[in-house]
Order: C-alpha cells, then structure tokens, then sequence
C-alpha cells in the first residue's frame, strides 16, 4: 500500500499520505490489502475474497463463450440447444455484469464502468425479442450483433481500468 502511495503522491506532484478511496476500495474487494506486495498482485486474480477481478474475470469468460455460442447461431444448422445456452449465457453475463461493475468510490471517470454494467441488457433484450416473439429480421440480428461487440468492448475497457487502479497506475 506503501508504494500504492507513492506512486500517487507522485502522480498529483502533492504530498498526499493516502491512495485515492477508490483505489483502497478496489484493493479491499481484491482481498489485496497492504500486503498485496511490491508488485500489486496479491488477490488481483480475484483468489481471494469475493469480488474484485475474480468476478469481472468471469464476467469476460462468460461473455467470450457467449459470442462463440452466437457464432454458431448465424449457422443453418444451429441446434435449440445452442439457442437455449446462447439465451442463458446472456442472462448469466447481464447478472455479472451488475455485480462486477458496481459503483466504486473515488474512481475517476465512471463512465465506462457504468456503460460495462448496464449495455450487456441492450442485446439480452433483442435476444429475448427473437425468443418470445419468433420473428428474426436481419437488420434486428445485424444491430444484435454489433451491440454484443460494443458491450464486448466496454467490458474490456472497464476490466482494464480497474487492474490498472487496482495496480496504483
């Protein structure tokens, strides 16, 4: 945590004797600590506790397996099987979403965080669209498509600025 300090005292050119309450924040659900190490990463894998990139690392597994359980969708011979496990994997990458990208205190920027947590709804609810209503226009899977590879890229953004505030950079 000491070295969390300096860089961030050193980053503000201030004489600031704490992280910023984020940082803290994020380093406490990563079950960091102050002996997350030199190096920052005790717990980053999210090994320790609940929570912290234990939980965005899920969130990205599932999302991956989602996209390649819809790949297989755009097939003509897609199984219900695939439909059915593309759907759950959907509602389950939307659940974690929520949890992983809560709001942190302090963190500059939200924005893309917010973003991370909310857009996996957007092509969950087209998906639920082509479910219940059973019509499937290829402008409707066209926009579906392009939504999941912006909440693709939201989730990386997102993931990726909270190792790098979790890693005091």
């Amino acid at each position: 945590m000491a070295i969390a300090a300096i860089v961030w005292r050193s980053s503000i050119g201030g004489e600031v004797s704490h992280p910023p309450e984020g940082l803290r924040y994020l380093r406490a659900v990563a079950g960091m600590g102050s002996t997350g190490g030199a190096s920052g990463r005790g717990g980053v894998g999210g090994t320790r506790g609940f929570g912290g990139m234990g939980l965005v690392w899920a969130t990205r597994i599932a999302l991956y397996a989602q996209l390649l359980l819809g790949f297989d969708r755009l097939s003509p011979t897609s199984a219900d099987l695939t439909r059915t496990m593309h759907l759950l994997f959907g509602v389950l990458v939307a659940a974690l979403a929520f949890v992983a990208f809560r709001p942190v205190p302090g963190l500059r920027d939200p924005g893309p965080r917010r973003a991370a947590r909310f857009f996996p709804l957007v092509p969950l609810t087209i998906g639920l669209y082509f479910r219940l209503a059973g019509g499937v226009l290829p402008a409707l899977v066209a926009a579906h498509v392009i939504l999941a590879f912006a909440t693709v890229a939201f989730v990386e953004i997102a993931a990726a600025r909270q190792r790098r505030a979790m890693l005091g950079r």
